[in-house]
């Protein structure tokens, strides 16, 4: 055996005295040595990747050919509801997940098999241990054979970003009506290093900033933050940070000199024994014009409320002064009137302006209630309240020989707002004038728990369905020709009732005529400190 060649093909160096028999034991003892150290090697990276399935928390898994689970971490297999992720081991997703996410799954794998090519940030839908939908982005990319081409398998990381979904769903649903459509921000992940220099950037980031990666991976901080000095961001911004993790906003200026206002996640971390900055910018730019609109309708709203109040003390006092005036010139006329052409319109001039004054307060006292000012509420009985009204319309029963039937019980707790007085006036008030003469009106309340549900039934024309709902809209009357009113009672009502947190409906009468109902809550929520 030539010795030369054995050296060089074995690639060791032997002593040039050596015997044949001699270099032999050699290369076995080092063939031996090679076994020793491979195996001990192998089992050292054995036991780490047992270690990390063990104690991640991220979803990792490998998958055959056949997509079946050849490995995958034990956070998985708890999700599944396994003991240990050994179990899991030859289980298809059909077997493990839902029918609806395990389609999911399995069809974005088949491109991956197909082509070769990695899916990455896949955001997928799951569903946790306690049966909650959740989200996770996915990466898999394929795993090839021996001849490097051939695709044998699937190699995925699943990670939860629920609420991170959550945040951006929310951020999505805060829309400003018509005016603009806020938009989930994407975010620019970079790292820094203690100087502030660029260590690594996805193409989000680069996009961001209008540069390319090679770009980006130039630049310092303070070539794009618009907020602070080069100073700040030495000597005070980047230290604090490196040392903490926060929230903030600032303004990042692209390339082309253009400024967009951001949210920054930012959290000091420690990678390969060095401290760098880990942070994510978001485009908030919509938002903050969001807010700038939000703060411009909020003052033109105060200005809009202090038009209205300003016509409001004009009605209660100019406009109504003017009219009571006209009422009251008008009964003296009458009074000194002899000729009956004249009085006939006289009359009807009184009954313009005793509409005329009904119409102004009841539209001044519409205004002061929709102003959003929380009402007090005291503690009352809802028979005794309802029964208060009943004097003041004694004379409009007489009038059409209307009797009112009272079906209270008293002894009851409640909290009102003096203002419900006018609930039970106006309902009552409505019924006599829709009931025919000689005819009956009921009035009831009842126990409903934890409500209040009044009602006030007549003997009239009833009210169609297609109108039912109109009834309580302002200057509703449905066309009843020779009725007295504004057609603001029913929506004044209405107003009242909501502001005590009930509601108010009206049905038919099986008997003829309808009946009005009103529920209210026996402990309003601004009585019990609520909002």
């Amino acid at each position: 055996m030539n010795v030369t060649v054995a050296r060089a093909a074995h690639g060791c160096y032997v002593p040039a005295a050596m015997s044949d028999e001699d270099l032999e034991a050699e290369l076995e003892r080092l063939r031996a040595e090679n076994q020793r150290l491979k195996k001990e090697t192998g089992q050292e990276l054995h036991q780490d990747f047992l270690t990390l399935l063990a104690h991640t928390s991220d979803f990792i898994y490998f998958k055959d050919k056949d997509s079946r689970i050849r490995f995958c971490s034990q956070a998985m297999a708890n999700l599944c509801g396994y003991r240990d992720w050994r179990e899991m081991i030859g289980k298809h997703d059909f077997e493990i997940f839902p029918e609806e996410t395990a389609r999911i799954y399995y069809d974005e794998e088949l491109p991956v098999f197909r082509e070769g090519e990695p899916l990455l940030d896949k955001i997928d839908p799951y569903i946790d241990e306690k049966g909650d939908r959740r989200w996770v982005s996915t990466c898999k990319w394929p795993v090839f054979g021996e001849d490097g081409k051939t695709v044998v398998g699937i190699f995925g990381i699943s990670r939860d970003v629920s609420e991170r979904k959550r945040a951006e769903e929310e951020l999505q649903r805060q829309v400003l009506s018509n005016e603009m459509l806020m938009r989930s921000a994407v975010d620019g992940i970079h790292v820094l290093d203690s100087n502030g220099n660029v260590r690594q950037a996805n193409d989000v980031f680069c996009r961001m900033l209008g540069y390319t990666h090679e770009e980006v991976l130039k630049l310092n901080v303070a070539q794009w933050d618009a907020r602070w000095s080069e100073d700040e961001l030495k000597n005070e911004i980047l230290p604090r940070l490196l040392g903490s993790r926060e929230v903030f906003e600032t303004k990042h200026r692209r390339r082309d000199g253009q400024t967009i206002d951001v949210e920054v996640s930012a959290a000091g971390v420690v990678i390969a024994g060095e401290r760098v900055l880990f942070a994510a910018s978001r485009d908030i730019t919509e938002r903050k014009r969001a807010e700038e609109n939000i703060r411009r309708f909020a003052a033109e709203l105060t200005e809009a409320n202090r038009l209205k109040d300003i016509f409001t003390d004009v009605l209660r006092h100019d406009i109504l002064n003017s009219v009571n005036a006209i009422a009251l010139s008008t009964e003296l006329l009458l009074r000194m009137e002899s000729d009956a052409t004249k009085i006939e319109v006289l009359q009807r001039v009184r009954r313009s302006t005793m509409n005329l004054v009904e119409m102004t307060v009841n539209a001044a006292k519409l205004a002061s209630m929709t102003a959003g000012k929380a009402l007090d509420f005291f503690a009352a009985d809802p028979a005794q309240t309802l029964r208060s009204v009943l004097p003041d319309l004694e004379h409009k029963l007489k009038e059409k020989n209307i009797t009112l039937t009272d079906h209270c019980r008293g002894g009851f707790s409640a909290s009102f707002n003096p203002l419900v007085k006018d609930v039970f006036a106006n309902l009552i008030s409505n019924a006599i004038k829709y009931s025919p003469s000689g005819t009956r009106i009921d009035i009831a309340v009842e126990d409903r728990g934890q409500s209040w549900l009044f009602s006030v039934k007549d003997q009239g024309e009833g009210v169609p369905d297609k109108h039912k709902q109109k009834l309580f809209n302002r200057f509703e009357r449905l066309g009843k020709e020779g009725v007295k009113g504004s057609g603001l009672g029913l929506t004044i009502t209405k107003e009242i009732v909501s502001l005590h947190g009930g509601e108010i409906w009206v049905e038919d009468n099986p008997g003829g005529g309808s009946i009005f109902f009103v529920k209210f809550p026996k402990m309003p929520k601004a009585a019990s400190g609520g909002e």
